[in-house]
């Protein structure tokens, strides 16, 4: 299980971690944002508090599994959503206030969708080192999270490298200004980076079905750990 887990976090972090660094250009070519607009953006934030409280209720009800699924599943929905929209010419023009709004309200969503995942994440780790400590003997905490950790760092170079291939690949001018670059040129940024790249989730999301520690087994887990301890006690 937590090489499943492993591999899942491996490549969401590099399509994230390039998804991120590409965001900058997004944000000026794509969506053509001014630096009064960008502060706005900040106001997403609000999903993120709000997500907080959300995930205590959602733990009491549902497996881990289950919300990971899809908490991942709506959080790539609101990644491109916005993208295909203005793909499909449904959104606002650039500039307009209305996209502005249109672009903070999914960016909450997402933020609220992001914590809510993390923090699953998180959880899940630890279920699964009650796992490995029920199957070994040894409780390691700190391997398991450096090899974590591993994977935030190692992708997030990969998502330089990445981001620089495809703004070479697109033909991107360098410094050049928003209105000077060719239609063409800003219509695949937003087809590449708003919704090719962020669609290769799929592939961990897809992962999370192999995830077996539901709740009754991390129940039965914990049950043999205590007893274990309890045996163990002089």
């Amino acid at each position: 299980q937590f090489r499943l887990i492993f591999v899942i976090m491996l490549v969401s972090s590099a399509v994230a971690g390039t998804t991120a660094n590409m965001s900058i250009y997004m944000t000026t070519f794509f969506w053509q944002l001014t630096s009064d607009d960008l502060r706005w953006l900040s106001l997403a934030g609000v999903g993120a508090a709000m997500a907080f409280p959300a995930v205590a209720v959602l733990q009491r009800r549902l497996d881990k599994k289950h919300i990971l699924f899809t908490s991942a599943s709506l959080s790539l929905f609101a990644g491109v959503i916005v993208v295909f929209l203005r793909i499909i010419g449904v959104l606002p023009d650039n500039g307009s206030k209305w996209l502005l709004w249109i672009i903070v309200i999914d960016l909450a969503f997402f933020y609220a969708l992001e914590v809510i995942r993390g923090v699953i994440a998180s959880s899940v780790l630890a279920d699964i080192l009650d796992q490995h400590e029920l199957k070994t003997g040894y409780r390691q905490e700190a391997m398991f999270t450096a090899a974590m950790l591993f994977c935030i760092k190692a992708t997030s170079g990969l998502g330089i490298l990445f981001g620089g291939l495809i703004l070479s690949m697109i033909g991107l001018p360098a410094q050049a200004p928003p209105s000077s670059v060719p239609a063409q040129t800003v219509f695949n940024l937003g087809l590449i980076v708003g919704l090719c790249l962020p669609l290769l989730h799929i592939v961990p999301i897809a992962m999370i079905g192999r995830y077996s520690i539901t709740r009754a087994v991390h129940a039965d887990i914990r049950r043999q750990l205590d007893e274990r301890r309890v045996a163990a006690t002089p």
